[in-house]
């Protein structure tokens, strides 16, 4: 299924180009994203750091061309931005006594959803910036943290209905590499924090002992 519309998105570009919105990102400098970013601890119902502001129409276009359109550049840009406030954190936790090896954990997608789709944007944001963080002692592990049923509607629902939306939405997969275990967990947008909140708990139950929720923008 995938690969046919892979196909079909292909014709579709040499017959309709892409809209601007998404093809600027083509050739957008990382350092045009990066000057909408200022470092902020976002308060939602769980703390998350985010740099940008969803309501930025750059921000909100590279979001949406790197999750609705697979624009590989636009979700490159995101982790460009996003790996120096990471770094930062980390290194403060290093300092610190606070963090030990690190691992870096992408918010997965449902598996019905991560077909559909073909990728996982906020996976692919996460491997870029432990790629760009490599003289760090950290690691990024995308199959350790799973989502037991598809809850991507969350948008559409309210404040209350997304948190009890998130209930036993995720499930570990390996308990062993999260005994004692620092964690940075990665999304690309935090609202209300429902999402970080229910991927946090479960890390936690699973044995890991300290994990901070960073999402691109909020």
């Amino acid at each position: 299924m995938h690969t046919w519309k892979l196909f079909f998105e292909k014709m579709l570009d040499s017959i309709l180009p892409r809209a601007v919105s998404v093809s600027k990102f083509d050739a957008v400098p990382a350092q045009t994203l990066a000057s909408y970013a200022h470092p902020i601890l976002f308060h939602a119902k769980v703390r998350s750091y985010a740099p940008l502001r969803y309501a930025s129409p750059l921000v909100r276009s590279c979001i949406h061309a790197g999750k609705y359109y697979a624009h590989e550049r636009a979700t490159r840009l995101m982790g460009e931005v996003l790996a120096p406030y990471v770094a930062d954190l980390v290194a403060e936790q290093l300092l610190f006594g606070l963090f030990e090896k690190p691992l870096i954990i992408p918010i997965p997608l449902h598996g019905s959803r991560a077909r559909e789709r073909g990728f996982n944007q906020s996976e692919r944001i996460a491997r870029t910036v432990a790629e760009l963080m490599s003289d760090t002692p950290l690691t990024c592990h995308v199959d350790v943290l799973i989502r037991t049923h598809d809850t991507n509607a969350q948008a559409r629902l309210s404040r209350e209905r997304r948190l009890q939306n998130m209930i036993g939405a995720f499930s570990v997969t390996k308990s062993d590499a999260l005994q004692n275990a620092d964690v940075i967990l990665i999304d690309d947008v935090v609202t209300t924090g429902a999402t970080m909140q229910a991927a946090r708990e479960t890390l936690e139950k699973a044995g890991a002992r300290t994990v901070l929720c960073v999402a691109v923008a909020h």
